[in-house]
This record gives structure tokens, sequence and C-alpha cells, in this order.
């Protein structure tokens, strides 16, 4: 069933180079003279919808929520001012004037548009075909740093670091030209990160249109921006709604933001193998479905702060990972959207978790 509710854009403009840390964030040498990390492609889930519940919070508009799961604390303030869920978050970004919705494919982006017009890539392999998509890197830029003592207001003695971090100031797209691969520079006019949001009431929104906080690992700055257009939502809507009502097809599944299980972590490589793809063991991810492109891998869902923890070990599916659903209806794909449910002991889907695009094949 759909959810029902306005829709709305929530963006932050990116003006620096961020840092979105990953399960790990510092290297083992955390313990020696000097530490590394390296900054994620993307926020997660987590980070952009624990953005929002803090400003919800910080501003007034939303209470402080009671002691629970880590992502029942955030659905708790979302839901408190009316929203529904979270789609998100992938990039928008502004390229000689034209806006391009970008999702992550595993450690690079891709074009949503690119998605919808070559839909066979994803039925091949992992990585086979990708250049037809046109896949894009951002640069990453390093930064050396310095542990502070604030109390002393003196440097901490051999706490060195270094900080490498995501800049989407310059993009670095791969085609194909007469079958060569071609880089292309690309230097977008506007990045915003974006999260599609469905909700009841929209006043506390927007509210924190044009607020400014601090966002990622080294509290890199950022300005809230509302859309009232709707960003992959909308488009991944138009292209359901393209589809007659009586249509049934082969279709894929492509997991745009990582899926999180409590299912016991299994290396995929240990799959049931079917012609087609592989089964997660014991739970098929829908009727006639099969992963094409599959990564899993035990992994930490960051830092809590609350009670200075770090949250469970979970099994994810990376971005990029897809599915092939031999049969589905128009119906099927718009739910698989709305309320995806992939596989079992899923969790966090309300923050934007599992966002799942259904691609019909021609």
């Amino acid at each position: 069933m759909a959810l029902s509710g306005r829709l709305l854009t929530l963006a932050v403009k990116i003006v620096e180079p961020m840092m979105f840390r990953g399960p790990g964030e510092f290297t083992p040498k955390a313990r020696g003279p000097q530490s590394s990390a390296v900054s994620q492609l993307l926020p997660s889930p987590s980070t952009f919808s624990g953005m929002l519940a803090t400003a919800l919070i910080d501003s007034g508009l939303a209470g402080s929520p009671n002691m629970g799961e880590w992502h029942n604390e955030i659905k708790e303030v979302l839901s408190s001012v009316g929203i529904r869920s979270v789609k998100g978050p992938y990039i928008i970004a502004r390229i000689k004037e034209k806006e391009e919705i970008l999702v992550q494919y595993m450690d690079k982006l891709v074009s949503l548009t690119k998605l919808y017009e070559k839909p066979e890539v994803l039925e091949g392999e992992e990585g086979e075909g990708l250049n037809k998509l046109e896949p894009i890197t951002p640069t990453f830029t390093p930064k050396i740093g310095i542990g502070l003592d604030h109390m002393r207001k003196a440097t901490k003695e051999g706490l060195i670091y270094t900080a490498t971090m995501v800049d989407y100031s310059k993009l670095r797209k791969t085609t194909l030209e007469n079958g060569k691969e071609k880089t292309v520079e690309l230097r977008p006019e506007e990045v915003l990160i974006a999260a599609d949001i469905k909700l009841e009431n929209e006043d506390a929104i927007r509210r924190l249109s044009n607020l400014t906080l601090r966002m990622g690992g080294e509290g890199r700055v950022v300005t809230i921006k509302i859309r009232d257009r709707g960003g992959l939502a909308q488009k991944v809507a138009e292209k359901i709604s393209e589809l007659p009502d009586n249509w049934s097809g082969k279709a894929i599944l492509y997991i745009a933001t990582p899926l999180m299980t409590r299912s016991p972590p299994t290396e995929p490589t240990n799959w049931e193998h079917t012609k087609g793809g592989h089964l997660y063991p014991g739970a098929p991810p829908a009727k006639s479905g099969r992963w094409i492109t599959i990564k899993a891998e035990p992994w930490g869902a960051g830092y809590r702060a609350r009670i200075s923890a770090r949250k469970p070990v979970y099994t994810m599916i990376h971005p990029g990972s897809t599915i092939r659903l031999e049969e589905a209806t128009k119906e099927q794909l718009k739910n698989m959207f709305e309320e995806p449910e992939i596989l079992p002991e899923q969790i966090a889907t309300y923050i934007g978790y599992a966002t799942t695009i259904p691609v019909p094949l021609k």
C-alpha cells in the first residue's frame, strides 16, 4: 500500500569538501602517532536523517526522543513533526544549467536518467558494461590536521591525522567514444545532497529552510534547501506511471542506498547460485527474484554520540546491488519503491535505508 502525504525534497547545499565517515572511521594506526580516514562517497541515510532530526530538536520544533534503538530514536523525532518516510540520500548536480540526479553505484555515481535509458546494462554481472552508464567519480582531497586539547587550548602531543575528504566541485565522468574510454571533467554550478520526504504536515520542515548547520565528520557548513518539486521520488513515480495499468514483465530493482539487515552476515559467493543470479540463503527477495550484482558484508552502523558507543554490526547490501524480477506488475513496482521489503529483518527503511529504484526492462 502506497504511503499518502505531501512530497518535498529536503537538500543541503554543499560548498566545500565533506567528510562522511564509514563504520571504522580511522585506520588501526589510530593507536599510533598518526591516523587517517577516507570519506565515504555519500553520507549514510542515518547521517542525513540524523542531521535532520538534530536540526528539528535544536530549532525547538521537536523534543528529544525516548531511549531506544538508534534508528527508532530518529524515527520518533521525524514522525513527531509529521514525516512519514525518507528516501535517500542522493545527489542533485546542476551542470551547464541542467540538473542531474545521481545515485550511488558501489564506489561511483550514475545518473538516474542513464539507469532508465540503458536498463539492459543492469542485467550484466558486476561492472559489466558499466561505462555505458557513464559513471561519475568525485575528487578526493587530503587534509592534514592535529588533535586539540580544548581544556588546555593546546595541541595533543603526537596526535596527527590525515582526512581524505570528498569534493564534488570537480567530477570525472567516464564515457565510451568509438569503443574507447574517455574521461570528461565536469564542474557543477551547484551540488545538493538530497532526500525526498513524505509528510502529513510541512509547517515544521518549512521553518528549516535556509538554516545553516554543520554536517559530517569535520563539521562542515551546509545550508538546508526545501524544494517543492520532487527529486528522485517524483522521477521514479513518473517512470512507473508511464507503464500501462495492466503492465507485467521483467524488471530490475536497483538498491540506491545501503540495505541493512539483522540476518547473519553471509558472503555472497556462498549464496545459492541459480540461473540468472544468486538467492539470499533461505529468503528469496521477491517472487521470481534473483540477485544479479551483489556486494554484501558485515557493516557497523557508525557511532552513537548519545551513549558514546558504537552502533551494532549488521549485514549491509551495498548501493548498486541489483535484483532481477522475472514477473512483476505495475503495482508491485510502485510498492517496492514506497515500502521496500527485500530481505528478512531489514531495518531503518523509514529513515532512508534500502531506497530501491524499480527499472522496467524493455
